[in-house]
């Protein structure tokens, strides 16, 4: 029982590093699992859509190099579409920085959804050491309880025993009168 106690502690320990209040684990799990996914959905957008521009510029880049309009392929000759390759760009760079930044998210609610797992099961592991806990304690009582009636029933055994015992002296002492009575009237 004082084991289980220390490791119910432990345990309890643990959980006290926890965001959520014990009830609410489950779910603290579940919104992190949730969140994390919409994160990596905006991971997998953000690389596809750097991915995009990235071919957009090189293409632009190309059609430059020819000496062609970046957009509509026509010789360049101070083309006012030239521009936007710079915005083109831009956007590229922009893209691979939220990209970068949704991808420390996605790794940040990686480590919080693994934590949060970790609480579960710890949560888990206490009501099972909780529960045997309390079927411990009731077995004891109940030993106990049947060491309680079995003492009882000891003393009444006990007694009765005395009792008998007594009857049997007194018995005894009878039959020896008796006897020295018979004996002293054959005499």
């Amino acid at each position: 029982l004082e084991d289980l106690d220390e490791d119910i502690e432990e345990l309890r320990s643990e959980l006290d590093d926890a965001p959520v209040e014990r009830e609410a684990l489950q779910s603290h799990r579940k919104e992190v699992e949730a969140s994390l996914t919409e994160a990596r959905e905006q991971a997998t957008q953000l690389r596809a859509d750097l991915k995009n521009a990235r071919e957009t510029v090189a293409e632009a880049e190309r059609l430059l190099e020819e000496g062609k309009c970046p957009e509509c392929g026509q010789p360049v000759d101070d083309s006012p579409h030239v521009e936007t390759i710079d915005e083109d760009r831009e956007r590229v760079e922009t893209l691979a920085s939220d990209l970068e930044t949704a991808e420390d998210r996605v790794e940040t609610l990686e480590a919080k959804r693994e934590r949060a797992a970790e609480f579960v099961e710890t949560d888990a592991e206490l009501a099972r050491r909780e529960e045997s806990r309390e079927n411990v304690a009731e077995l004891i009582e109940q030993k106990a309880e049947t060491l309680d009636g079995k003492s009882e029933r000891v003393s009444e055994l006990r007694e009765a025993a005395e009792e008998y015992e007594t009857a049997a002296e007194e018995a005894d002492a009878a039959a020896d009168a008796a006897e020295a009575k018979a004996q002293e009237a054959r005499e």
